[in-house]
């Protein structure tokens, strides 16, 4: 007999099940609707008009970009275009109302001088002093030691040390000429004029001031007078001219805006009130490993400082930015050149004429 089989009854999913679903859904619709938003949130943040004017990007070695809350930039940074190059025509504006942080000059040697005007130049590996009443030449290492100190047969004035490590310079006039002469700081002929040349319209250069002669790629140039021009080309030993590419020449203008290599630099600057501005003050511009130096005060002058109080000086880099900062009183820009910058601060120990002197860049 066949018996007949219940059908099995529909009951209901239990209650723990249909949580499980629901959940599964609402997460999926979560999940969705945030795709959704990073989407348009990118969109927004590279939208076509770039980030909003509130954020900056900025990246460092080593990290990812982020984005920053803007800020005004300082006179001394670039401001970058839309290539991200920066800005040579930023001026490096400075008030003496605000003067920039000191740099404390470490210094590496104290000498004794004759008490007449001493003058330096930087060489590759150090520096060289100038003694104009012993007539002599010493030369030290970066670290204040003598390495050798000669008699000169001439000791010119103004003069600058070329790339090549030879002095060069103008003679004391005879006779309302000058002339340009090139002595060797090193070998057997140091001290001896190699080289002289009679300048051309000597009456031009009879009152020639410091820091008049600059270097180029060709000679010696007139950064002051008739600005550019080859004065004196540099000699090899067998007496052929040859070049340095690398040399570099740096002039400023009456505007106070500084040239060099390609490169400018405006300088505007707010001295203390009635204190008046030196001009083209090219002694206090020099080349340096970066660029160029340039220094200047901002107080007036007095007894002590004759050529102003509060000093300040300014490393300007290639690429058209810059960076003041203070001096300690009493120092100032002793020469520089593509192999560093040199500083100087004359004293006196025990009633003799000394000179402190630092490097700087």
């Amino acid at each position: 007999m066949e018996v007949a089989r219940p059908t099995p009854s529909r009951h209901p999913e239990p209650p723990y099940r249909r949580r499980r679903i629901i959940a599964g859904l609402l997460a999926g619709l979560l999940a969705v609707g945030l795709v959704w938003g990073s989407t348009m949130l990118v969109r927004s943040i590279v939208r076509d008009d770039g980030p909003s004017a509130s954020t900056a990007s900025t990246s460092y070695a080593g990290t990812t970009s982020v984005a920053v809350p803007a800020r005004e930039l300082t006179t001394t940074e670039a401001v970058p275009d839309d290539t991200g190059a920066p800005d040579a025509r930023l001026p490096l504006a400075l008030n003496f109302d605000s003067p920039p942080p000191i740099v404390e000059p470490v210094v590496v040697a104290t000498i004794q001088t004759t008490g007449a005007v001493t003058e330096f130049g930087v060489v590759r590996d150090g520096w060289v002093v100038l003694d104009d009443v012993a007539s002599t030449a010493t030369v030290y290492d970066r670290a204040g030691t003598v390495l050798r100190s000669f008699a000169l047969d001439v000791v010119p004035s103004p003069f600058v040390v070329g790339p090549d490590d030879v002095l060069y310079g103008m003679t004391p006039p005879a006779a309302g000429v000058r002339a340009m002469v090139a002595i060797p700081l090193d070998g057997l002929g140091a001290g001896k004029v190699a080289a002289q040349t009679t300048i051309i319209g000597p009456d031009t250069y009879l009152d020639a001031p410091a820091g008049m002669l600059g270097t180029a790629a060709e000679g010696i140039v007139d950064r002051s007078r008739n600005v550019g021009a080859v004065l004196m080309p540099y000699l090899a030993l067998d007496g052929t001219p040859i070049t340095f590419a690398d040399a570099t020449f740096v002039t400023m203008d009456t505007t106070g805006t500084v040239s060099a290599a390609g490169s400018t630099w405006s300088l505007p600057i707010t001295r203390a009130p009635g204190v008046p501005s030196p001009g083209t003050d090219l002694s206090s511009l020099v080349p340096s490993p970066t660029g160029a130096v340039y220094q200047t005060t901002l107080g007036a002058p007095t007894d002590a400082s004759p050529d102003g109080t509060e000093p300040v000086i300014a490393v300007l880099s290639s690429d058209g930015t810059g960076q003041w900062s203070s001096l300690p009183e009493g120092w100032r820009l002793a020469a520089g050149n593509r192999s560093g910058t040199l500083l100087r601060r004359d004293t006196t120990v025990d009633s003799i004429p000394t000179v402190d002197v630092a490097w700087f860049a």
